[in-house]
């Protein structure tokens, strides 16, 4: 293990940030705020577990690593929240452009804003012990083994929370809900 050193860390940072950015912003079709973001989490996440990583023999390797675990955690963040708030609001099919991203209908745009404060609506609905679970799972693409370890909880009480969260989110939004959940 290492001591964390700002002229390390540094040097670090000079050496590998343009090669950073570089591969989020192909990571995400050119969006280069989101490639920003990515890139300051990276090496911010270098620096906060320093002291814990031991020495490394590539640099570059181990940073490029971080890079893509980070930007695919992200983009499975992304999935998450798209896939619940499909779930509740869009239930017409998807339409691509020739590029590849999805292309919005303008009445679909205009009631987006209105949507997600309906969602912060409706996750302020649950009770904390379920809103925990729903953001973790779902926002933060945290697994149910680790929900539980986080929260102190076994599996099934994860599972039965994420459930009932589901179930009042569908009542929420007036749909009935499904017996499998």
């Amino acid at each position: 293990m290492r001591q964390a050193s700002s002229d390390t860390i540094a040097e670090l940072y000079l050496a590998h940030k343009d090669m950073v950015y570089r591969v989020c912003l192909r990571f995400r079709r050119g969006d280069p705020e989101w490639a920003a973001d990515r890139m300051q989490e990276v090496f911010l996440r270098l620096a906060e577990r320093w002291d814990q990583l031991p020495e490394m023999d590539s640099p570059k390797a181990f940073i490029y690593r971080t890079t893509m675990n980070v930007c695919i955690n992200q983009v499975r963040r992304e999935q998450n929240l798209v896939t619940l708030l499909n779930r509740f609001f869009h239930k017409e099919p998807s339409v691509y452009t020739a590029g590849g991203t999805d292309f919005v209908q303008p009445e679909k745009a205009a009631t987006d804003a209105q949507w997600l404060e309906r969602l912060d609506g409706a996750l302020a609905s649950l009770p904390v012990k379920q809103r925990v679970v729903v953001i973790m799972y779902y926002l933060e693409d945290v697994d149910i083994p680790e929900i539980g370890r986080i929260l102190h909880l076994n599996k099934g009480s994860v599972s039965r929370r994420l459930k009932a969260a589901r179930k009042q989110l569908a009542v929420f939004f007036g749909e009935p809900a499904s017996e499998k959940d």
